[in-house]
């Protein structure tokens, strides 16, 4: 195991804090979501995770030079910006109340920001 997510799922499909220690919409409109990260993870290389970590990974997916399968998943973030270390805001251009499971899709594994170079 090289890596893990924000969102898992549990046996009836529901989602589950992982890496992501919980999540609220930040509106009633559903077009925006905080994570805030569980502390104390670290990497293999015993990087502590950071939002910085979740915003490379994230946009290193989302970028159209990557020719990544999972683009299409993640068009509709507009943004994913870093309120501090440990809490994440992502911008949507649609509301998305199905986006906390989105992320527990099993590719969608965090890695430090300077990507598996480090590993």
């Amino acid at each position: 195991m090289v890596g893990e997510r924000l969102v898992g799922v549990d046996s009836r499909l529901n989602p589950v804090p992982m890496l992501a220690k919980n999540w609220e919409p930040v509106n009633n409109k559903i077009d925006g979501w905080v994570f805030k990260l569980r502390r104390g993870v670290e990497f293999h290389n015993g990087k502590s995770l950071t939002a910085k970590d979740v915003v490379f990974t994230l946009n290193r997916l989302r970028d159209p030079a990557s020719q990544s399968p999972l683009r299409v998943l993640l068009e509709h973030i507009s943004d994913i910006t870093e309120n501090d270390p440990h809490t994440l805001r992502f911008t949507l251009s649609r509301p998305d109340a199905d986006f906390p499971p989105l992320l527990a899709q099993d590719r969608f594994y965090i890695f430090p920001d300077r990507g598996l170079l480090d590993l």
